[in-house]
């Protein structure tokens, strides 16, 4: 008799202690849980390619019914750069913006055997189904701000004017992005720069502009401009060699023939890596814009 109370005792407490581990396991967030502490995440994978990672910054006091996330896109030409050159921009934000979460991307870069598209604009996509699908998990809701300079504001750009179906961004800000490969900016350029620009676009592109304007106007900003597009904060320089400004007053004045707001600042004597003055100004502007279109 004692022998099977001890057994029966013995086993009541077994499956308790199961029980209990099993319902704090199955914890569940809801949209309206709030997060109280911030959490930083390094390297999280968002596909199998080595270079699809990002790092993210969650705010303190965040939900997945309010606090929404801005998207930072390191440029480098399609085919170089990394996430740590946004590192700055990242925690910028991080103090500036303390309302939102911040992530910091890589994408797969292109070379001569790679193409750029769709694949980068692919990678955008992916980051923000991977946000997307952990919003209960980060806190965090399906809305964002994309922030790209250069290369990563074309693809950003292109992303968000022609695959963002759902409308899910919110704001883009461009820092010296292309916005139109068949812009007489880059077509006939008596400028020696930016004409070695232009043919670096067409050997990455393995197409040249000419005899190729479905193409070129498949991947310019400029064409998939509509009037749901988001609104459009552009920084352009004018001695710039690489994305010459007429890349940013074009794209200006397609916005506002299909009434998309949008901020144009331009810095006259600067050329494509913006003097430590534009870019505090650069990351002034971008997080007052921002603050405005993402609430």
């Amino acid at each position: 008799m004692k022998q099977s109370y001890l057994l029966y005792l013995l086993f009541f407490v077994f499956f308790f202690s199961l029980s209990s581990c099993e319902d704090s396991s199955s914890e569940t967030t809801t949209d309206n849980t709030v997060f109280e502490q911030e959490k930083e995440l390094q390297n999280v994978a968002y596909g199998d390619d080595t270079q699809q990672k990002y790092d993210i910054y969650l705010p303190k006091n965040r939900s997945a019914a309010k606090t929404k996330a801005i998207v930072l896109v390191h440029g480098g030409a399609w085919v170089e750069g990394d996430k740590k050159d946004m590192k700055a921009t990242y925690d910028y934000l991080k103090i500036f913006a303390t309302e939102y979460a911040v992530v910091n991307i890589n994408y797969r870069l292109a070379n001569f055997t790679r193409q750029p598209f769709p694949m980068q604009t692919d990678d955008i996509r992916m980051v923000l189904e991977d946000l997307k699908n952990k919003s209960q998990e980060y806190g965090i809701m399906n809305q964002y701000a994309l922030v790209g300079v250069s290369a990563g504001a074309h693809i950003s750009m292109l992303y968000s004017y022609k695959y963002d179906t759902e409308n899910n961004v919110k704001a883009v800000v461009d820092v010296v992005g292309p916005t139109d490969f068949l812009h007489t900016s880059y077509t006939s350029s008596q400028n020696p720069e930016v004409q070695q620009a232009a043919i670096g676009i067409q050997l990455l592109f393995g197409k040249f502009f000419q005899g190729n304007s479905n193409y070129y106007e498949n991947i310019s900003p400029k064409y998939a401009v509509n009037n749901q597009s988001p609104p459009t904060i552009m920084f352009y320089a004018g001695e710039d060699t690489l994305v010459p400004f007429g890349q940013g007053e074009v794209l200006r004045e397609t916005l506002e023939s299909f009434g998309v707001a949008n901020n144009y600042h331009f810095y006259p004597n600067v050329g494509h890596e913006l003097d430590d003055a534009s870019i505090a100004d650069v990351l002034t502007k971008s997080t007052t814009f921002i603050k405005a279109h993402l609430k």
